[in-house]
């Protein structure tokens, strides 16, 4: 069953986004992170980049061993994985 808006049936697959409703939408994203000039956009990336370096560390030289070691997790073989 469809849902109703004002006794009309809602018709999603016709429903397609123009490119500058899609592009609206992703700058009104970015606007709501606080995104608003290229050196704000440079800060924004780099925090990402930086948070994900920090949680790669922790988690393949810290967590990871710890895991392996309470045996939570299933130790990496030899090599080791190529997803770790």
């Amino acid at each position: 069953m469809r849902p109703l808006i004002n006794g009309r049936a809602l018709l999603m697959e016709n429903q397609a986004d123009s490119y500058g409703t899609i592009i609206g939408k992703i700058l009104a994203i970015w606007a709501f992170i606080g995104v608003t000039t290229w050196s704000e956009l440079s800060s924004f990336l780099a925090c990402v980049l930086t948070f994900y370096i920090l949680c790669r560390y922790l988690w393949r030289d810290i967590a990871r061993p710890f895991c392996e070691r309470r045996g939570w997790i299933q130790p990496r073989g030899e090599r080791g994985s190529q997803w770790d």
